[in-house]
């Protein structure tokens, strides 16, 4: 203990102190398997949601996948490289996934037709106290034995941004 008796003071390792901050902050912290590239989010989800179409299916070696999309303003990209897949959904507009080079997560999606949203798979998060989805999409292709929340709005395909919008205000 440091009662400044001839002693001198304690130093500071200022990875200890950036350690403590982002332990304690609000902010949301999500990354790939390997750990390597990292993204920060400061904002609460604007929409969650799950995923069956067989793309999703393909992106995250899952049954569906599991989204939150964020105000683009409130996540940064704060760690490690990326590359970047872009494919085509079936709405014709253009899913750009980001994810790490050395162990394949994707970490983070921006979608062509949800301009002003950044996508987090809620996996890279490994937060079990994570909001639960708001909606499920592409119904028609989920596994039959996935049996969702009876609450849980389900579309066959991918609904219009406007019944997107009285589900969450449904919600709010």
């Amino acid at each position: 203990m440091y009662h400044g008796f001839g002693r001198s003071a304690p130093r500071f390792d200022i990875t200890q102190v950036n350690l403590i901050l982002e332990l304690t902050s609000m902010a949301r912290n999500a990354q790939c398997e390997c750990g390597s590239f990292k993204v920060v989010v400061d904002v609460e989800p604007a929409a969650t949601g799950i995923c069956s179409c067989i793309n999703c299916q393909r992106r995250s070696g899952s049954v569906f996948g599991a989204i939150a999309y964020f105000p683009k303003g409130g996540v940064r990209m704060v760690s490690g490289q990326h590359k970047t897949f872009v494919r085509s959904g079936e709405s014709g507009g253009n899913l750009h996934q980001h994810f790490c080079p050395e162990c394949g997560t994707t970490v983070l999606v921006n979608a062509d037709f949800l301009a002003g949203l950044s996508g987090v798979p809620i996996g890279c998060f490994a937060d079990p106290t994570f909001p639960p989805p708001q909606v499920a999409l592409y119904d028609r292709t989920r596994h039959p034995w996935v049996t969702l929340p009876k609450d849980l709005p389900a579309f066959p395909s991918s609904p219009s941004i406007d019944e997107i919008a009285a589900i969450l205000a449904k919600q709010h």
